[in-house]
Order: structure tokens, then sequence, then C-alpha cells
């Protein structure tokens, strides 16, 4: 017995011991901008720090916004933050944003998934243009002109939705549209509210692939979804190549069925497919609900369409980079520093392995750079004028990501183009009595989406 006890004690001891430790080490953690003497938030909650404990109820873009007005409030070029256990630097001033998106600032090169599946796409975009353009005019022009009912109040965002699905299917998978296969595609779209472990596990290691990380990511039953899509055999391929037959040839595997199976591989197919159908989506759900409540936009936008010139495409594109102001699909450009970083002008020091974030969605909506920023005007200067020496536009307008774009945003740009074209050659849109007052987001996912139903006036011209 007195062996037991012992055991007993002692193992009470390790784990009072190593819980004593975990406290110190967190309390260390929430107090790292404190210790440092770096303008900061200050002591931040355990565990989730200034991000957890709205990140169910708000966007993360919100919640990015929130903390850069308090900095800005403050006058700080930078402020730090803590992302559950990550110390993370908010830019504020143009001058530091300059900076840390420049050459100059270290940056610790960033993997964004399977190098080979992301050439494939660029391949498969060059040598099938033609035919990805051919579809959005069809699908588009189908389901502007088959709205059944006129002068009703109809769920644009529904609409929207059925068009990108109709034009991902035969793209990415081969299959023929189908009501009963848009449940399936939905579900592997949907993307689900994280868990707080999988939130700080992911944020503090962002390359995590190992088996933790799949049981825990909330994206292991999509990808089982998106594996299905591409394997099915119950139903007739369309026509032409799709990017799935496209990757079976131009994959380096021998055994595909391998190649697909392997996680990374999946999960750069699925943020590429989500890429494309949310940036799309959300793209023309909020410029139709915009220019439905401005209608000197929309009686201006629809008489340019009806004439085939440059001017139709100067103010087409100008609409759809105003709603890419207002509703960037990248909400921040984030990356970790490789070394300490000075900021020029500015007596402060951006330590090593610290995560940056240029909040994008904060500063397309700071009055100080757009005046009036909820006010719709396609006509802004900052948009199409020279900024500063010789940028055509400030260096933080980059509502699609850093130097590259994020992947499939041309492919969602030009449905994007096409939609808007064919839907408001036929549709004029006002708004009704249920339309919401403001496009609200959901809490969660990558990219900022509207949620709920968006009901607008649907007349047919």
């Amino acid at each position: 017995m007195p062996i037991a006890e012992f055991w007993i004690a002692f193992g009470t001891t390790v784990l009072l011991v190593a819980g004593v430790g975990v406290c110190l080490l967190l309390d260390k953690r929430r107090s790292l901008w404190v210790d440092r003497r770096f303008p900061g938030t200050g002591r931040a909650p355990v565990l989730w720090g200034d991000y957890g404990a709205t990140g169910y109820l708000e966007h993360r873009a919100h919640t990015n916004q929130r903390l850069y007005r308090l900095f800005k409030a403050r006058k700080w070029p930078v402020g730090g933050a803590i992302q559950y256990l990550t110390p993370v630097v908010i830019v504020v001033d143009q001058r530091a944003i300059d900076f840390v998106l420049g050459d100059e600032c270290i940056k610790i090169p960033t993997v964004r998934g399977n190098g080979e599946v992301i050439a494939s796409w660029t391949d498969f975009e060059e040598e099938h243009y033609e035919a990805m353009l051919n579809l959005a005019m069809a699908e588009s022009t189908n389901i502007a002109s088959t709205v059944s009912v006129t002068g009703t109040e109809l769920d644009v965002k529904s609409i929207v939705e059925q068009y990108t699905v109709r034009v991902l299917l035969p793209i990415f998978f081969g299959l023929q549209y189908e009501p009963s296969l848009e449940v399936a595609v939905r579900e592997m779209l949907h993307e689900c509210a994280p868990s707080l472990l999988w939130s700080i596990l992911s944020t503090a290691l962002p390359a995590m692939g190992s088996t933790m990380g799949r049981i825990l990511d909330p994206n292991r039953l999509a990808c089982g979804r998106l594996e299905e899509l591409m394997f099915s055999t119950e139903r007739e391929p369309k026509s032409g190549e799709n990017f799935s037959s496209f990757l079976k040839r131009k994959t380096t595997q021998v055994d595909w069925t391998e190649a697909v199976s392997f996680d990374r591989n999946k999960r750069t197919l699925l943020e590429l497919v989500r890429n494309v159908f949310y940036i799309a989506s959300g793209t023309i759900i909020a410029c139709l609900y915009e220019i439905a409540s401005n209608q000197g936009v929309q009686t201006r936008l629809h008489e340019a369409l009806q004439h085939s010139t440059d001017s139709m495409t100067d103010y087409l594109d100008n609409v759809i980079g105003e709603t890419l102001r207002k509703y960037p699909p990248v909400h921040e450009i984030s990356f970790s520093t490789l070394t300490s970083n000075r900021l020029p002008d500015f007596d402060v020091v951006i330590p090593r392995n610290t995560r940056v974030i240029v909040p994008t969605y904060a500063l397309h909506r700071d009055p100080d750079h757009y005046p009036s920023p909820l006010c719709f005007d396609p006509e802004r200067p900052a948009l199409r004028a020279p900024h500063g020496a010789g940028k055509p536009y400030p260096s933080f307008y980059r509502p699609l990501g850093e130097k590259a774009y994020v992947n499939g945003s041309n492919f969602a740009l030009l449905m994007v183009r096409v939609g808007l074209s064919n839907m408001l050659v036929h549709w004029r849109v006002d708004l009704a009595a249920g339309s919401p007052r403001e496009l609200e987001v959901s809490a969660e996912g990558s990219i900022p989406y509207t949620s709920g139903k968006v009901r607008l006036m649907i007349t047919k011209r």
C-alpha cells in the first residue's frame, strides 16, 4: 500500500506542476504585448484572446475592423492583439502598410495548398477559356430569361447560387445539373463553424496536417462529398473535358485514386471550388442588392449594357470594382515575419515569427480613405485614378488578395461579369418590403458571405 500511495502522490504532484506550468505559460502568452511594451489591447482573455469571445457571433473581418478602429483612435501605426494563442499585429498606418506589403519586410514563404493542383488549374483555365466563357454565357442567359414571374419578390441569392452551381458542375466534375445533385454540392460548399480547439491549433500551426488535424478538421465531411462528386459513376458526364479529368491526365501520380484521396489534394480542390463559388455568388448578390438600392447606377449600367462598347466594359468594371471595395472576398492579407522588422518613420519593431494582418475589409470602409464608405459610388476616384507615386490604386485596395489573387478568382470574376451582364439585360431589380436593410455577413466561413435570404423585386424588361 505505501508503494501505491507513493505513486498516487507522485502522479498528483506531476499533474499539479504541469497544470501550474500551463497556466503560467498561458498567462505569459496573453500578456505578451504588455510585457514587450508594444502598443496593443493589453492582457487578453485566456485561450481565445481578442478574437474567440465574439468569434461565434461575428465574422473575423468585423473583429479585425473593431481592433483596427481601436488602434487608429489611439493614433498607433500598428497594434498588437492575441488571436487565440497566437500573437498578431494589425497594421493601421498607410506608410506601415506600404512597408509590410513590400519586399523590405522579410516574410516566411506561405504555402497555399498543393502546388501541382494550383498549376494544373492555371493551365486548365488557359486551355479551356472559351468553353468556360460560353458555358457561363449560356447558363446566365438561361437563368435570367427563365424567371417565370415578374414584378414579384424573389430571393436573388438562391437564383444566383443556382447559376453558379450550374457552371461549377460541368467545369469541375463534368456533370449535368440536377436539383438532387445541388444538395450534395451545397453540403460540400458549406463551411462548418470550427471548434475552439481547431481554431486555436490551425491558427498556431497553419500547415497542420497531422492525424489530429484531420480528425478535428471541420472540412473532413466536405472533402468526402468532393470525392463522391469526382468519382460519381451514376450520372452521364457532360461532353468536353472537365477539371477532374484534366487533373487526372496531368497528375504525376501513378494511381489517380490515391492522388485525389491524399488530404492535401482534396483540401486544395475544395478550397478552389469554394473560392469560385463564394467569390462569384457573393459579388453578384452584393452587386444586385446595391444597384437595386441605387437606381441611378442601375439605369446607367443598363443603358451601357445595351451598347457593346468600351464604355459598357468600363462602367461595368467600375460597378464590380466598387462592389469588391465594399464587400471584399479576401477580408485580410496575412503572413508571418521571418525576422524582426523596424517600421520606417516609427519607433516600433515587429518581432519575428509574428503574424501580420492588413485588415482589407476595415481599410475599405475607412472614411479617411473612402469618404462615405457605406455609400455605393462606382465613380470613386480612389478606384480608378492614380494614387501616390504612379500607383493605380491605394496599396490596400486588394479585395482578392496580395500579389497573386486567390485560386479561382479569375474564373469567378469571369462569371461575375457575364452573369451580371445577362441578368441586367433581362431584369430590373428594386428593393421590396422583404429586402434586408443591409447585407449581413455570416460568422462562419473564411470568405465573408451574405447570410439569410436577399429578397428583391424583379421585373422583366
